[in-house]
């Protein structure tokens, strides 16, 4: 959710407190010189602790459209997703070619001392190509359950083991890819 909040700037952190630079969103979400995101976020992660993170292509959505995901229900965020005037002009099978590319990939290897999607990258990756491939349909969010995979209940609050003692709302910057393709509306039953 880092890349994807409210405002003309992007969080950090899993507390997603706005960028410590002071970087803007700037006119290709590239940011504005001198701060644009690739000072400092290379091809890759830099080595050690609050150190910049970095995969190919780190940028902001553009802000002709953000792609804002904060304070969305499952459900509206699913609806987003789905509609190309608000999700950067993609379909389906481009939205599945972006949560494939080395900038989404990153949230399972962010870096030292950040915490990774708590999903499996490959589960996360078919049930993209799933939601893509059944033409994006929604479903109640009622028929998974986190802790099992097996059971029909969906139970919150939701432990995550990488973020401790918390639940997944503090955890969010770094979870909502998986959230949606494993709790919400826009998974399969």
């Amino acid at each position: 959710m880092n890349c994807h909040s409210s405002g003309d700037f992007p969080r950090q952190g899993d507390d997603q407190h706005p960028h410590t630079m002071q970087v803007r969103r700037g006119p290709d979400g590239h940011g504005v010189n001198p701060v644009q995101c690739s000072s400092c976020h290379q091809g890759r992660n830099t080595t050690g602790l609050h150190t910049p993170p970095g995969a190919p292509g780190w940028h902001l959505p553009s802000p002709d459209t953000p792609v804002i995901w904060e304070g969305l229900t499952d459900r509206q965020h699913c609806g987003l997703l789905k509609d190309p005037s608000r999700n950067g002009r993609r379909s389906g099978q481009q939205i599945v070619e972006h949560m494939a590319s080395p900038l989404v990939l990153w949230g399972w290897h962010p870096g030292d001392g950040l915490v990774a999607v708590p999903m499996v990258q490959g589960e996360f990756l078919s049930r993209v190509r799933e939601w893509a491939a059944k033409g994006q349909v929604a479903r109640e969010a009622n028929k998974v359950s986190v802790s099992d995979g097996k059971s029909d209940a969906l139970r919150l609050p939701i432990p995550i083991p990488a973020c401790g003692e918390k639940v997944l709302e503090p955890c969010l910057g770094r979870t909502l890819f998986a959230r949606q393709f494993a709790l919400s509306p826009c998974t399969f039953p």
